[in-house]
């Protein structure tokens, strides 16, 4: 596979283009990838502990941690969206930075998925239970260091803070409906980790009832087997579906109202006028007082460009005045009632209630 990627990268002459003061970061950027190789070919004489029990082990998996995380956003800022320079050229210096480094980074276990995107796309419902899974793996020693980092940088803390943060909201809703049933859908389910959460903290499970939607007919089996092991299988309704589908009315998919409808990890891949066909369906199928949550990554997130040039993962950033503008145009006719983030700001989550 890597001679492949490598027969598929020329090298980059088009550096002569650019401006003298992105010259002088371009050799900043030379010298920071020198640093990390240096670091990765330190890492191989290294044994990996994942827990760290060596202060040196610990210390030096910091250092790469902390050095990739650095390198990444100098990135961002030299080729990400904010950057003046030509599009052509910021193409350019990132095929030039991933082959520079990607050989490496491509020993981690997480790094190796995201990139290859067995499913087609890099957020599949496996990728994702890797990382609430937290166990780095990898080829050698530098795989499992990276790994470990890659496990601990903050893009991925945000989808793991995500599960929490929806699990909470999904709580609220039990709580204050304390005598009813309590309906909720989640498209695009993933390994749904947050709904397995709260079935094992509510004191009635059976008063939950939960829609799960996904495309991917693996994703769905990995839930069916989670929800029997848990002993909620009668609880649940898994539902194999393509959502823009769905959303368009090409396909129709009878639902109780819905108290809760949300998704945190779908409308980054759609255009704004898909996400509006999206937001139409979930309006009608919940209840007066129901509520929407989507969840996006935020345009603000300084790892960018780490996702464009390196993973090949280019999403639809999105911030306040998006989310705001889309409800606005929907058939809830006004902005967001809530938007918050989860602790890195790396995700933004827009809450809109059915009046």
């Amino acid at each position: 596979r890597l001679r492949n990627i490598n027969e598929q990268i020329e090298y980059i002459s088009s550096f002569k283009l650019l401006s003298e003061k992105d010259e002088i970061v371009y050799q900043n950027m030379k010298s920071k990838i020198l640093i990390l190789k240096t670091l990765f070919t330190e890492a191989e004489d290294k044994p990996f502990d994942s827990k760290a029990k060596d202060i040196l082990s610990f210390n030096f998996i910091e250092k790469i941690q902390n050095t990739l995380q650095d390198f990444f956003i100098f990135m961002n800022e030299f080729i990400g969206d904010k950057c003046t320079e030509n599009i052509f050229i910021r193409e350019d210096v990132g095929i030039w930075i991933k082959q520079e480094i990607l050989c490496y980074l491509l020993l981690s276990q997480i790094f190796d998925r995201w990139y290859t995107k067995p499913s087609g796309y890099a957020g599949d419902y496996f990728t994702i239970e890797l990382m609430y899974q937290k166990i780095p793996n990898g080829v050698g020693n530098l795989g499992k260091m990276l790994d470990h980092c890659f496990l601990n940088i903050p893009p991925v803390k945000a989808v793991q803070n995500r599960r929490g943060l929806l699990a909470k909201e999904i709580l609220d809703i039990i709580k204050s409906k304390p005598t009813e049933e309590v309906h909720i859908t989640s498209m695009a389910c993933g390994p749904a980790r947050e709904i397995f959460d709260v079935y094992q903290m509510v004191d009635h499970p059976k008063k939950l009832r939960v829609n799960l939607i996904d495309i991917d007919e693996k994703a769905i089996e990995f839930v069916k087997r989670e929800a029997e092991q848990f002993g909620i299988l009668d609880n649940i309704n898994l539902v194999k579906a393509n959502l823009i589908y769905l959303a368009r009315g090409r396909i129709n998919i009878e639902f109780l109202p819905q108290d809760l409808v949300y998704t945190i990890g779908l409308i980054d891949y759609f255009t704004d006028k898909y996400v509006l066909s999206l937001i139409n369906y979930i309006y009608k199928i919940l209840k007066p007082g129901g509520k929407v949550i989507l969840g996006n990554f935020y345009s603000e997130s300084q790892y960018k460009a780490f996702m464009d040039y390196l993973l090949e993962w280019k999403l639809i950033h999105r911030n306040e005045e998006d989310m705001n503008r889309l409800f606005s145009l929907s058939d809830f006719k006004k902005p967001c009632s809530r938007i918050f983030f989860e602790n890195e700001k790396i995700n933004l989550f827009a809450e809109c209630i059915k009046s």
